[in-house]
């Protein structure tokens, strides 16, 4: 098929997995594109509805890079992304991406949910072993029951935390335990996730936000482990000025209103970093590997804009088309692989960071328990319990 990996044409879960093939075909050996069935990492290796799971795999290089997509199925350019990046990497014989390619081993996939992209919907919906769906009563509605729906990107916990309205279990999802499993085995050095986040406007004025560039445990805290600090700002200082050379003006520092900072354990990213004393499912990490993530939230979101199964346009999304969203999210991946692959990221000073446009001082932090901590707990020397939880495992 046509390899319409950066037109205004939002690809279905089958031709996304059409567009991994005929790049693989065209790539002289280069590209490996796999499911995670033939990779076998662990038990589970499918979708809550029995969807396969694919991955591409390109390069040869001694570090290895994790570019992950659509983990919210509602949030499908950024699948566009991925695969224009890999497109370049299996063709491209200039001399950055020859670079790429021998100093780097990079796992790419560009729809970790094609259960939520082909309903349209963030999460995934969950099924028993029998192929029933599994049902939870409707909050508020006796004798109504609704089938239970899974965030994939608050699902890597190991069940004990506790929110504002009890339990919340986790791995409840089979993608989450298999992406899980994949992770555990390729072991990456680095990972890098992408979103949409709507139309949120800049800090000084009037124009909408191209894109943020975020790390899920906050830099500033005692959450993220010590030694991944100026790596990762560096990583995104870089990647930042990587984005603005390609036209992208409008990027910020990712924050939850104007003065609110993500520091969530519960997300992929941020599982990633805490090792085996967070998650280790049927003991698949016993070294505790940890990785170094960081993701990119763009200006699209294709929720509203989509009727369930239909990839038809519209193909602008905020006064821009679709292709030029696929291009930042192309750019995002050039920019930490370069980066990475060069050395340059490690020359950025890490308070580059904090160039980056933000809304403010930070005053609270998103935690897991579904409470904003305020910032002024760090500088008490405790965190109250009724805010957070379990910190001393980490």
């Amino acid at each position: 098929m046509d390899l319409r990996t950066t037109g205004n044409h939002i690809l279905s879960t089958e031709e996304i997995i059409d567009t991994l093939y005929s790049i693989e075909a065209a790539s002289d050996g280069l590209v490996d594109v796999f499911t995670l069935t033939e990779f076998a990492a662990g038990p589970v290796t499918k979708s809550e509805a029995g969807r396969e799971l694919y991955v591409a795999k390109v390069g040869t290089g001694p570090t290895v890079v994790w570019i992950t997509a659509n983990i919210h199925g509602n949030e499908k350019v950024v699948s566009h992304g991925v695969l224009s990046m890999l497109k370049y990497l299996s063709q491209s014989h200039a001399a950055p991406a020859k670079l790429i390619r021998d100093q780097l081993t990079v796992y790419m996939v560009p729809s970790m949910n094609p259960d939520g992209r082909e309903r349209n919907t963030r999460g995934t919906w969950l099924y028993n072993d029998d192929g029933t769906p599994t049902m939870e009563p409707v909050p508020g509605k006796e004798g109504q029951f609704q089938q239970v729906t899974v965030d994939l990107n608050r699902d890597w916990h190991m069940g004990w935390v506790t929110g504002q309205e009890g339990a919340i279990n986790g791995l409840r999802a089979d993608e989450t335990k298999a992406w899980y499993a994949f992770w555990a085995k390729i072991k990456p050095d680095y990972l890098f996730d992408m979103h949409h986040q709507g139309s949120p406007r800049m800090p000084y004025g009037y124009y909408i936000v191209d894109g943020s560039l975020g790390i899920s445990l906050s830099p500033d805290r005692n959450t993220m482990p010590e030694q991944y600090k100026d790596p990762v700002r560096q990583l995104m200082g870089y990647t930042y000025d990587h984005l603005l050379k390609f036209g992208f003006k409008n990027i910020t520092r990712y924050q939850l209103g104007t003065d609110r900072e993500l520091d969530y354990k519960g997300g992929m990213t941020s599982a990633c970093y805490l090792g085996n004393k967070w998650i280790n499912w049927l003991d698949l990490n016993p070294d505790d590997h940890r990785t170094i993530c960081a993701f990119l939230e763009m200006r699209t979101d294709t929720a509203g804009g989509l009727r369930a199964n239909n990839y038809a346009p519209p193909v602008r999304f905020m006064g821009a088309p679709v292709s030029w969203f696929a291009r930042m999210a192309h750019e995002f991946v050039y920019g930490v692989l370069y980066g990475i692959a060069s050395g340059q990221a490690f020359g950025v000073n890490p308070q580059h960071w904090y160039d980056i446009p933000a809304y403010g001082p930070v005053k609270f932090y998103y935690t897991d328990e579904n409470y904003f901590l305020p910032a002024a707990a760090d500088a008490w020397g405790y965190v109250p319990a009724e805010w957070e939880l379990a910190l001393d495992i980490l």
